[in-house]
């Protein structure tokens, strides 16, 4: 039996995370168990690629093989990454037991370690860093009541507009978006260090909809051509692929250049900032719509690719 005080204090939401939302306990310890399943579940892919490498002999089937380990190897060490984190913050203690897994040894920790360090070095050569997937976005929404619907096609949108566009989606975050002059944004592109861009999910205005709710809120809007959710995606896309491998300063310094351009005749966002008007431009070549040759050379001369 628990006293009145001792309930009252089960029931205090006095532990932040993430981004100044505070949560109870129980809440806190939910979120871990989230973040120790999705371990497991890496290291259950990991020792089956493991033992399947073993004693395969077929030279193709190694290969993807040896792709699939190479990509879990790095999926788990940034699961591991956000589970220290969250600890650290949140004051709660790691119990690894909690991460392990039946056929997961040392042998095959110490394969993926070497795996992740091969794969950094490199993306590093390279300049390539993994996307998100579907497993990142679920941690980061979690308890957050975003619909299964909503979540896939943000999710399927930006993994289709990323292979074609040549770009990544490196980090996504969802949290509270403030209100600018242009009004209070539902997704957003964010640069972030070394070329690379995050994805951040406005929890005001996302979680508790349905699609349809979420695509009329597009519908309604004045501002922007983007009609749908996913055409949604497919205009923060075009901001994904505008800065996409650049660093900070350079960034900044294009964004001052397109700051003084105002494209007529789009919308209201696209007149108002040369960064919109090429986000805008991405949502009508989505469409398939055909447009004139000068909206087509600054399409082109920005985003780096055919309209």
């Amino acid at each position: 039996m628990y006293s009145a005080k001792g309930i009252e204090e089960l029931n205090a939401k006095n532990i932040e995370y993430p981004y100044g939302s505070m949560h109870t306990l129980y809440e806190a310890e939910q979120q871990q168990r989230a973040f120790e399943r999705k371990i497991r579940a890496t290291k259950r892919t990991l020792a089956a690629c493991d033992e399947a490498l073993n004693n395969l002999s077929d030279e193709e089937l190694l290969q993807k093989l040896e792709k699939n380990f190479s990509h879990y190897s790095s999926k788990l060490k940034r699961q591991e990454s956000e589970l220290n984190s969250f600890c650290k913050k949140t004051g709660l203690l790691k119990d690894n037991s909690r991460s392990q897994t039946y056929g997961f040894g040392r042998s095959t920790a110490q394969k993926a370690v070497w795996r992740k360090k091969k794969t950094v070095a490199k993306s590093a050569e390279n300049s390539i860093i993994k996307s998100i997937d579907i497993d990142d976005f679920e941690v980061v929404t979690y308890e957050k009541n975003f619909n299964a619907e909503v979540s896939k096609v943000i999710i399927d949108t930006m993994s289709k507009c990323e292979s074609e566009g040549g770009f990544i989606i490196s980090e996504i975050v969802a949290k509270s978006l403030p209100k600018n002059d242009k009004g209070t944004p539902v997704l957003q592109i964010e640069p972030l260090s070394n070329g690379l861009s995050q994805l951040s999910l406005n929890t005001d205005i996302l979680p508790g909809k349905t699609l349809d709710k979420i695509n009329q809120i597009f519908a309604n809007s004045k501002l922007s051509i983007a009609n749908t959710l996913e055409e949604a995606v497919w205009h923060e896309s075009g901001h994904a692929k505008t800065i996409f491998g650049m660093r900070s300063e350079d960034v900044k310094k294009l964004y001052d250049e397109l700051s003084k351009i105002h494209i007529e005749g789009i919308s209201i966002i696209a007149y108002d900032d040369g960064a919109e008007a090429l986000a805008e431009l991405e949502v009508l070549r989505k469409r398939g719509v055909k447009v004139s040759k000068e909206w087509m050379q600054f399409y082109e001369k920005y985003i780096g690719r055919k309209y």
